[in-house]
């Protein structure tokens, strides 16, 4: 918290003042630094468990509640709630597993199928430039 307001001092006194601004400017750069660290430190990303999806989510389509009244309540942003309910709609009981989403499960097992597509296409390949030169030499 006295970071915060550190910042938020140095910043005024920053705009208020150019003629301070033009003595210290070497100082620019520490207050790039400060204000990334604090950002950081304010903005981390938050996750949440499967539980507290489901009861968002059922507190949304069961009971009724608008996805505006829910985000203010649970201090959640509107966005991530439509996600919520989109994925739970498409998915079901299957939305949420671990702490990924099922689009990333899904995505991340297409490109499991993919790779092992790629394989076989290339073993395919090999099989067959061996089988030409099997011909050649009988």
């Amino acid at each position: 918290m006295y970071a915060i307001i550190c910042l938020i001092n140095w910043t005024a006194i920053n705009k208020a003042d150019t003629k301070y601004n033009r003595l210290w400017k070497g100082y620019n750069k520490l207050d790039t630094k400060l204000r990334e660290i604090v950002e950081r430190f304010i903005m981390a990303r938050r996750k949440f468990d499967k539980q507290f999806k489901n009861s968002a989510v059922k507190l949304i389509l069961e009971e009724g509640y608008s996805v505006k009244e829910v985000s203010q309540e649970l201090d959640v942003h509107a966005n991530s709630l439509y996600r919520w309910v989109q994925e739970v709609e498409e998915y079901g009981e299957n939305a949420f597993p671990g702490n990924g989403t099922a689009l990333a499960d899904a995505q991340h097992k297409i490109k499991l199928l993919e790779k092992e597509n790629r394989y076989l296409q290339e073993e395919l390949e090999l099989l067959k430039k061996f089988r030409v030169f099997l011909k050649r030499s009988k």
